[in-house]
């Protein structure tokens, strides 16, 4: 079974890039579509998943065609789908010199494993590319030639440039709100319902930022009706939880790509010591205070299908009488559970939280730096350790956050060039009730504008 890959951008997907998959996949028995992330490109027109759901839908009918999302070098692809060889795309000779240097690195590196097969396209499709596409289309011109029925209809619905005037005028009045949680750690809402709150909350930018886990965020559709039509901005994020010896420090990451190896690995990683953690707080809490609970509960709470947290036996504790409210079993149990067994947990340390954020295409920043519970110079001492291992921002508007706190991470920021970033750290009315998405606690935040978000933006 001969097996090749036709690797790109695919931003968008053209008439072009059709007929040489159309070509291909007469030639040989399977072709494997590899929609590339480069994560220091600018964002294009689609985002990798938008991307990737046109193209399996333009080819769901073609049993003989796979679409598959990758990064690093098109050859170390090949390799691991065991494709013979790549597929190249050639509109003129012009094309043929870089194709045959290009071909002799990839035998070169692959030990003569994988080839290189350039195929023209057809006449007619030969001046088409991807870039021209988008230039075209950026001048409200129509582009029915170059692309097929279903992507002209997303690009003319998708508001990065079809609707940029229209959807800078509409965010103006917005307010930005980069700190959430889904129930896929320790929230109360699906990523759908976080975003239709969003939205009836006149929220323009919300970054979801689940406790060590990206599924929640994997799951939301960004070509959904609800967004288009509202034009809400949604940013990829993750809160990770750094191991130290006293207080609590959480790293969030932005525009991370959530298709990296190196991520989703770690993220089986940190699911298991999710479980181990809660299970070395279920058993201290046991010993200290003769809180059990039965079998099916804890069953239950081991298969979730989010990653677990105190907050999970704090719930148990409710269930169970030990407590009223999630900050009582804190208060009473957990905190004090927590500070016994945190030592024995196999938690990240911070500089690995940055490293895995960095190499991942995401921007590193320090949350709710009031947690760590330092003094000032201990702190500063820290921040600038972290600095030196890759943090790039702080997290400046916080809902645990008083005017005057906020006042000095601000002069902290620009002190030390950091890009600031805010957020009301919502979960729901379970966890935290007392916090609102995007105005906090009492309203103590209202953020209109970021240079976290202006450098996401630009980049």
């Amino acid at each position: 079974m001969t097996k090749v890959l036709y690797p790109g951008s695919f931003d968008p997907i053209t008439k072009g890039h059709m007929n040489i998959i159309e070509q291909a996949s007469e030639l040989f028995d399977e072709v494997i579509i590899a929609v590339m992330q480069n994560p220091s490109k600018k964002m294009g027109l689609f985002t990798l998943e938008e991307r990737l759901e046109i193209i399996k839908e333009l080819y769901q009918k073609m049993d003989n065609i796979k679409v598959i999302v990758a990064s690093g070098a098109a050859v170390d692809v090949a390799l691991f789908n065991n494709c013979s060889a790549i597929i190249r795309g050639l509109r003129s000779l012009s094309d043929y010199d870089y194709e045959v240097q290009l071909q002799q690195i990839n035998k070169d590196i692959s030990d003569n494993k994988v080839n290189t097969i350039c195929l023209f396209a057809d006449k007619e499709y030969q001046f088409i590319s991807s870039s021209m596409v988008k230039e075209v289309f950026k001048l409200g011109k129509d582009i029915s030639k170059y692309v097929a029925p279903s992507v002209r209809d997303r690009l003319l619905g998708h508001r990065i440039y079809g609707n940029e005037i229209t959807s800078k005028s509409k965010q103006s009045d917005k307010i930005i709100d980069m700190h959430t949680h889904t129930n896929y750690s320790d929230g109360d809402l699906s990523p759908q319902e976080l975003i239709r709150l969003a939205i009836n909350k006149n929220i323009g930018t919300l970054a979801i930022t689940d406790h060590d886990t990206i599924e929640g965020i994997k799951k939301v559709n960004r070509m959904d009706n609800l967004i288009l039509d509202s034009g809400i901005e949604i940013v990829n994020g993750i809160e990770l939880s750094a191991k130290v010896d006293k207080g609590l420090m959480h790293i969030l990451g932005y525009g991370i790509d959530l298709y990296n190896e190196e991520l989703n690995k770690k993220m089986i990683d940190l699911r298991d010591n999710s479980i181990n953690s809660v299970l070395s707080v279920m058993e201290q809490i046991k010993r200290d205070y003769g809180i059990r609970f039965n079998y099916d509960d804890i069953k239950e709470l081991v298969n979730a299908n989010h990653n677990l947290g105190r907050p999970d036996l704090a719930k148990l504790c409710i269930k169970y009488g030990y407590a009223s409210t999630v900050s009582e079993a804190f208060d009473k149990y957990l905190v004090d559970a927590y500070n016994k067994t945190r030592q024995n947990g196999k938690g990240l340390k911070y500089q690995e939280c940055l490293e895995l954020i960095t190499n991942c295409g995401g921007i590193p920043v320090l949350a709710h730096p009031k947690s760590l519970k330092l003094s000032e110079k201990e702190f500063l001492i820290l921040l600038k350790d972290m600095i030196n291992g890759g943090l790039k921002g702080i997290e400046v508007y916080h809902s645990s956050h008083s005017k005057e706190e906020m006042d000095y991470y601000h002069k902290i920021a620009n002190k030390y060039d950091l890009l600031i970033s805010g957020g009301s750290d919502f979960h729901g009315k379970s966890v935290k009730p007392d916090i609102e998405l995007g105005t906090g606690k009492n309203n103590n935040i209202k953020i209109k504008e970021l240079s976290l978000l202006d450098k996401l933006h630009n980049r």
